[in-house]
């Protein structure tokens, strides 16, 4: 649990939600295994809200055995491999399933994703007790975190020259597919396999996923705009407070020559 230290909580931006889940969410999160699934989930998360359960944590008792004092905190749960996730839900009805005393705090999806990270939580667990679970993590929470689009690791080019890269140097003959089933998104299908130099491999390839996506998340978070070219003057990235300065949107940059779409 993460405590509140009685810090009072602001709310005016939710002041007018009845609480009520997301339809489409809800869909989505009743059938999340493909990649456009799991975009949409981002992208209607960063655009839309969660609710925090807050649930009363005990500090002492008094002689008769009732509350003397406790506190306000979140709730975090951890798997036996130390893997820590944010529980969090997409409305109240999924709050009253899991505990019917916990007082749901709406927040921004985006900032649901933050703090989590910055709690070192791996995942954001949507709607626990149901009516659908799912768990946001690795590329799905960075982008999120950083206001989404999410783009799957095989479509960075940086990434995936580094994952065709360490494949050959592995000695190892195989390729890289999307796998929504893997936390990054990910999967090594391999020929022959040598099983200890596929571990190594897969933890190299995790390991290179986890840097593209700090790096992307720490770009857009910048409130400065940053354009790269190749050689023969394409732009070859845009972080989003370029694109919320030339008020144009990634995939409408991205590839472009001069002149520029936001050259006057």
């Amino acid at each position: 649990m993460n405590d509140f230290d009685g810090a009072d909580v602001l709310v005016t931006r939710f002041q007018g939600d009845d609480g009520e889940a997301d339809p489409r969410l809800r869909e989505l999160l009743g059938d999340p295994e493909t990649y456009a699934a799991q975009r949409e989930i981002v992208d209607r998360l960063a655009q839309g809200r969660l609710l925090i359960p807050v649930v009363a944590n005990l500090d002492e008792k008094d002689e008769q055995g009732a509350d003397k004092h406790s506190h306000m905190a979140s709730v975090t749960i951890t798997d036996v491999q130390g893997h820590k996730a944010l529980i969090c839900f997409s409305g109240v009805d999924s709050v009253a399933l899991w505990r019917a005393d916990a007082r749901p705090i709406p927040v921004a999806g985006i900032e649901a994703a933050q703090a989590a990270l910055q709690d070192d939580c791996t995942a954001l667990l949507l709607d626990l007790a149901g009516p659908n679970r799912f768990a946001l993590a690795g590329t799905g929470l960075w982008a999120l975190a950083a206001g989404g689009p999410w783009r799957h690791p095989l479509d960075e080019p940086e990434v995936e020259q580094a994952l065709v890269g360490a494949l050959a140097d592995s000695g190892l003959a195989g390729r890289f597919v999307a796998d929504p089933s893997t936390i990054d998104g990910v999967a090594l299908v391999l020929q022959a396999p040598d099983v200890q130099a596929a571990q190594a491999l897969a933890q190299a390839q995790q390991a290179l996923v986890a840097e593209a996506n700090f790096r992307r998340a720490m770009e857009n978070s910048m409130l400065t705009g940053m354009r790269a070219m190749d050689l023969q003057g394409r732009i070859t990235y845009v972080n989003a407070a370029f694109c919320q300065m030339t008020g144009w949107k990634e995939s409408e940059l991205v590839g472009r020559t001069a002149p520029f779409p936001y050259w006057p």
